[in-house]
């Protein structure tokens, strides 16, 4: 991991001393308190580390892909890709990159025959709280949940939905509120500090500013 200043000069590194190697590192975003939440794809897992360089949490077990069963105790992470830290520092974790993922439901592993696309919500101290599933396509469902962003206003989470060209939003409890179609790929969406979100769309090589139904306000980017 590499921190830059605001002149691109490299001020910090964490290396594998820290967080060990890691394969295909996707997703990252930064909470209210500075830490770093990382969600390394294949490796199966999620970490939090301090803006010192300090592993603070560690979720999921390393390589071993599977689903989280928590009537069992088995916390296993499935293509983690993308996470979000509400405003309580409640944790939502994106996985699921559909077809695309090493899926191993037809094998002998017990851990890992569900496969399925989801959301994760865990409490600020990686408690868990609750789970919700995609797979589905249909009104309140998702096929792949490739980043997720909560709503700064609202509260709302954003499920970018990116084989459907849409994004599905959630209450945090996981009740379906509404759908937003869009006509490109969500790989990634963030909500900036004034609380507006801005969408990656990284199959056309654009980042787009966007109004809350939707709507492009602006790009940057050549397409």
């Amino acid at each position: 991991l590499f921190k830059f200043d605001s002149n691109r000069k490299i001020v910090q590194t964490i290396g594998d001393d820290v967080v060990g190697h890691l394969d295909k590192v996707h997703g990252m975003t930064i909470d209210g308190e500075g830490n770093l939440w990382i969600a390394a794809a294949n490796s199966a897992l999620v970490m939090k580390v301090s803006p010192a360089g300090k592993l603070l949490l560690t979720i999921g077990e390393r390589g071993h892909r599977g689903d989280w069963v928590e009537s069992r105790g088995q916390r296993l992470l499935w293509q983690p890709l993308d996470i979000a830290v509400g405003p309580r520092g409640d944790v939502f974790i994106a996985e699921g990159h559909g077809d695309e993922s090493p899926n191993d439901v037809d094998s002998a592993d017990p851990t890992n025959n569900q496969g399925a696309a989801r959301i994760i919500h865990l409490d600020k101290d990686g408690k868990f709280l609750n789970q919700w599933y995609g797979n589905v396509v249909g009104q309140g469902r998702f096929f792949s949940a490739h980043t997720v962003a909560v709503e700064p206003k609202t509260g709302l989470v954003w499920v970018g939905d990116r084989e459907e060209y849409r994004f599905v939003l959630f209450k945090q409890n996981g009740d379906f509120a509404r759908t937003i179609q869009m006509r490109n790929r969500n790989c990634s969406l963030r909500f900036e500090p004034h609380g507006e979100p801005w969408w990656a769309d990284g199959m056309d090589g654009l980042v787009l500013k966007i109004d809350r139904e939707g709507n492009v306000l602006g790009a940057i980017g050549g397409g």
